[in-house]
């Protein structure tokens, strides 16, 4: 039996990452700032993981730890918390002789010239992109370290995903689904819960290295809103014009405007070197969008 300790186990991603450990034979603890709600059987332990003592605390016992926590999405609070966050973690596992798993999105490779792999060089072109690499070279000096990779996100309780906010509550509230600026790339998004049983495999096994994590082949902007509108003609594009209208009044426009590169040609992500070792495939959209709408659907209606 393993202690796995999951850090940042109150957002979507933690929530999904504890479900995916629950129930077996290892030991599971929820760290977490505040109260958090977990399944039978998990344990859970406060820390505020921008204090190094508390995260030692955290995670003493564990031989695994996992970081999935997330920040506001806002470059500044990036630079000042995310270092700080990752150094903590990664210290506090080192000193507890545990393995870190860490959770990374795509912003380190920058512009990619075709499907994103693991061995695709980062070459950042954005200020988070910065942070998330400098954030990986940090990870390089310190052993049993295993990076686990997601492209965009969507799920069930996803709601700080931009096709969730876009398209499902879009939908959910009778508008037409939105797209960023260009409807007919191609573009990978990742399931949540695919996110989670990616972490867990990756805590359980002896992987150390980086691994992109199970996600379903990319479709066009406009198929995905199709799909999850049960029919065509409900897609509206938000051109960069527009984006950058919204950023004069608005932060999160200002934030999204930056990642804006990533809507502006194919967005495709390569999962299958993960799914082959780890005999684990990525849920069909179909499926995954369908389970989000329907979680969502009692939040939207009220």
């Amino acid at each position: 039996m393993s202690v796995h300790a999951v850090l940042g186990a109150r957002g979507v991603i933690g929530q999904e990452t504890v479900a995916a450990l629950a129930g077996g034979a290892d030991e599971v603890v929820a760290v977490a700032r505040g109260p958090v709600v977990v399944p039978d059987g998990v344990r859970t332990r406060q820390a505020d993981l921008l204090d190094a003592a508390q995260t030692r605390a955290a995670v003493a016992g564990a031989d695994v730890v996992h970081l999935v926590a997330g920040l506001p999405y806002d470059h500044t609070v990036w630079a000042r918390d995310w270092p700080v966050i990752v150094r903590n973690a990664a210290e506090a596992a080192q000193d507890a002789g545990a393995r870190l798993v860490y959770l990374d999105n795509v912003y380190a490779y920058g512009r990619a010239q075709g499907p994103m792999r693991e061995d695709t060089p980062l070459r950042p072109i954005s200020r988070k992109g910065r942070i998330r690499a400098e954030a990986r070279e940090l990870l390089r000096s310190f052993p049993n370290v295993v990076v686990g990779v997601a492209a965009d996100f969507y799920g069930p309780g996803a709601r700080t995903s931009v096709f969730n906010r876009l398209v499902i509550d879009a939908l959910g509230r009778g508008r037409a689904g939105r797209w960023l600026f260009d409807a007919g790339l191609a573009h990978s998004m990742t399931y949540t819960p695919d996110i989670g049983r990616g972490l867990a495999a990756l805590g359980r096994s002896t992987e150390t290295g980086v691994w992109h994590l199970p996600t379903a082949e990319a479709l066009r902007g406009v198929d995905y809103i199709d799909i999850a509108a049960g029919g065509p003609g409900r897609a509206r594009v938000l051109t960069r014009g527009l984006l950058r209208l919204a950023a004069l009044v608005d932060r999160e426009a200002q934030e999204t405007l930056e990642m804006g590169y990533q809507y502006e040609h194919p967005y495709l992500f390569d999962s299958s070197a993960f799914e082959r070792r780890f005999g684990i495939a990525p849920t069909p959209f179909s499926v995954g969008v369908r389970r989000a709408i329907e979680a969502e659907r009692p939040r939207l209606r009220a």
